[in-house]
């Protein structure tokens, strides 16, 4: 069996997972992919995320395994054609301005601030925790790129899923209903929160957005197929997102967002 663990797999995923376009299917709990996540982020002069990742291996034969990381990516300009912001920093903790992909180890088409974890695979800790609201973010500004210098806190709640989990073995033939629970909908005023639904293997991945007031999602067979053969390992995902209200420096618009990533790696059965 093969096993796909990368340290920093979601990092760089879950925060472009925003600007794709999502994969409808008949689940009656899936949303459209035309929603307000696209328009926010075409209205916005640059998004700030800041991310909690918690990944459980649950595999046969093996003692289920927890391991919880923090990433903070950010862009600026416009999501498509990003421009240098001079320095950024979350928590105190520099972030790098990159074109390159550590998760996948390959360069990407528009740069993006990436944490040195991120990055680079080892650095100073974020310190994010579901408990804690605040993360603080400090830009230098550039003025060759009209962007003025700002430095502020985040106080936007965490998302957080509850009631979801994902058993050892899921089947490729016939699919599995997952049963999950979005705690945090409309209780700080946040723009917009979703939902996206991440299946990815060895042989690809699938997104799409589920409901944030429904309380379960099939995963279908042949999605599941599409990512991973019979006896790999696959991953089921959900991330819960928030985008903040807009924050407004000079002639710019930002907006910040949280997410809090869940993700289950198991085994494919038949």
């Amino acid at each position: 069996m093969n096993r796909i663990f990368t340290p920093f797999v979601f990092a760089f995923l879950v925060s472009l997972s925003l600007f794709t376009s999502c994969k409808k299917n008949s689940d009656a709990a899936v949303t459209s992919s035309v929603d307000p996540a696209t328009q926010i982020q075409q209205g916005s002069d640059g998004i700030l995320y800041a991310l909690v990742i918690n990944r459980i291996a649950n595999v046969p034969g093996v003692d289920a395994d927890t391991l919880i990381s923090n990433s903070a990516t950010a862009w600026f300009g416009n999501y498509t054609k990003t421009v240098d912001a001079g320095n950024v920093s979350c928590n105190v903790v520099p972030m790098y301005y990159t074109y390159f992909d550590s998760t996948f180890g390959q360069q990407i088409n528009t740069a993006w601030y990436a944490n040195k974890t991120n990055v680079f695979g080892t650095g100073p800790s974020l310190n994010f925790t579901t408990k804690n609201n605040i993360v603080s973010w400090k830009v230098s500004g550039n003025t060759s790129n009209s962007i003025t210098g700002f430095n502020t806190a985040d106080s936007l709640s965490w998302p957080t899923i509850s009631n979801f989990s994902v058993p050892e073995t899921v089947s490729a033939t016939a699919g599995i209903t997952l049963n999950y629970k979005y705690d945090k909908y409309g209780v700080d005023g946040s723009a917009y929160d979703y939902i996206a639904r991440t299946i990815s293997g060895q042989k690809g991945n699938v997104t799409d957005t589920i409901s944030v007031t429904g309380n379960s999602f099939k995963v279908s067979g042949s999605d599941i197929a599409k990512c991973a053969a019979v006896g790999d390992v696959v991953s089921i995902q959900l991330m819960g997102a928030k985008f903040s209200k807009p924050y407004v420096v000079g002639s710019k618009t930002y907006r910040f967002a949280k997410e809090a990533v869940y993700s289950y790696t198991v085994e494919v059965s038949q």
